[in-house]
């Protein structure tokens, strides 16, 4: 065959023959390849837009506020008794434990402490050591609770509304405890020579040396038991996370499933799926009982301050109605003879009885020492009455704190679950870290959804060539 055949231009025309009719013979095997190749980077593109969707800053706060709003719905409902779940439950003695150690760790301080009125760490820590050091420790405590108290349930594993209950009784009886110090009790006179002397309304009375005895005797003492209060109050309520994240996921299936809001579930989704979302639902919370337990701090120290300032106002005795129904004559007789308001004399025995009542003996000081200058050299002859007025002085505070701390803590929970969770959740937002690592991913996402959408346009562009391309290959 000649060299012209086989080299020139015939030769190459044929080639190119031959190669279209390849071409054309595996157009259909092409196509197939590239549609498959097309749908799955279609899925690919679609599926790498939607997850930079979902990782903008805004759609993960929106989804951390819905999940942290229904995360408030599911603690009123474990608050309120709901049964089922078991985690978080411990006895009285294991709880006592694990908040000596929190407390330990720093983890139970109350509110803001740059902002005033709050309890730090080191203060909750040193209220929980010097209650539990009264009796040899944190088993101690727990025995005489179950022992000599009986508080009911103490060696039960509780979680939810009976822990809380179980807390309110313990922290009224730690209130009830508290005691003034013996060491502040020996120097006594000590203190009451300094606090003596002239002020600026002239020589110190009996009165305001009282004031002041009862101020550096009781204070202290009794701010460190309510510190504790708070501080017990603020780690019972971290502590639902566990019992409340467990309470949604039992809402899955069963009878409960068609009870409650299919958000539960989902929004647990959320927080198990997403761990920005679940810490920054779960800080907001922390932040909103650390809130909690500041109201109740600032509460019971208002109460505190005002009865060691003037503690004569705190023993004074309050006015009581007459029930007896032998009184009620000169009432109807006075309704009878169309005089509706009572005589002269009846309203001056009225004020007088009052009057006796309020500065009786059970208002504070020994009359003798009522209305008197301070002599120094009669402190010691009247300091065993101004001490003994001090130990009842001390042991009705205790009582009222205990009170009071009973009904604000009891009146915090339903303020926490109604209000302050939503407002705490509603309040997300992401702090500087968070945001520049989210910005950081969201940045990745984009560049990877980047790359599929362009392979993806390249992979369109071959498909279209070779669907117009039977002429085409006809010219290749």
């Amino acid at each position: 065959m000649p060299a012209s055949t086989l080299c020139g231009p015939a030769a190459a025309l044929a080639l190119e023959e031959r190669f279209a009719a390849l071409c054309r013979e595996r157009l259909p095997q092409w196509l197939q390849h590239l549609e498959r190749l097309e749908l799955r980077l279609s899925k690919s593109q679609k599926e790498a837009r939607e997850l930079e969707r979902r990782e903008a800053g805004e759609e993960v706060l929106a989804r951390a506020r819905s999940a942290g709003i229904s995360f408030g719905r599911a603690l009123q409902k474990v608050i309120d008794g709901a049964p089922g779940c078991q985690a978080g439950a411990l006895t009285l003695e294991e709880e006592l434990i694990e908040f000596a150690g929190a407390a330990a760790r720093g983890q139970c301080e109350t509110g803001d402490t740059a902002r005033g009125r709050a309890s730090s760490a080191q203060e909750a820590a040193d209220a929980s050591n010097e209650i539990f050091a009264c009796f040899g420790g944190v088993a101690g405590y727990a025995a005489y609770l179950r022992e000599k108290v009986h508080i009911p349930a103490c060696d039960v594993p509780l979680n939810g509304g009976a822990a809380w209950q179980r807390l309110l009784s313990e922290i009224e009886v730690a209130m009830r405890l508290a005691h003034p110090p013996q060491k502040e009790l020996e120097s006594l006179m000590v203190t009451a020579m300094r606090a003596a002397g002239t002020g600026v309304h002239g020589h110190q009375r009996w009165e305001e040396v009282a004031s002041k005895l009862m101020l550096s005797v009781s204070f202290e003492p009794l701010r460190r038991r309510v510190r504790y209060v708070a501080a017990r109050v603020v780690w019972l309520l971290k502590h639902q996370k566990a019992t409340v994240s467990e309470w949604m996921s039992m809402l899955s299936e069963g009878p409960a499933s068609r009870r409650y809001s299919p958000l539960f579930t989902e929004h647990l989704d959320v927080l198990r799926t997403y761990p920005i979302v679940r810490d920054l639902v779960f800080t907001a919370y922390d932040k909103a009982a650390a809130g909690i337990g500041e109201q109740v701090l600032k509460n019971l120290e208002s109460t505190l301050v005002a009865a060691c300032v003037n503690p004569d106002i705190m023993l004074r005795p309050s006015t009581e109605p007459d029930l007896d129904p032998r009184n009620a004559a000169p009432e109807e007789q006075r309704a009878a003879s169309g005089s509706g308001r009572p005589s002269m004399a009846e309203s001056r025995r009225r004020v007088v009885t009052e009057m006796k009542r309020r500065n009786g003996r059970s208002g504070g000081l020994p009359v003798q020492l009522q209305d008197r200058i301070f002599e120094p050299a009669e402190a010691q002859q009247t300091m065993p009455f101004v001490e003994a007025k001090l130990r009842r002085a001390f042991a009705v505070l205790a009582r009222v704190l205990a009170n009071q701390a009973l009904a604000f803590a009891d009146a915090s929970m339903t303020y926490l679950y109604q209000r302050r969770v939503d407002e705490a959740m509603t309040a997300i937002s992401f702090s500087s870290e968070q945001g520049k690592a989210l910005t950081a991913r969201h940045e990745d996402l984009k560049t990877v959804a980047d790359q599929v959408e362009h392979r993806l346009l390249g992979v369109r562009r071959c498909i279209a060539a070779l669907r117009g391309g039977g002429a085409g290959t006809s010219r290749i």
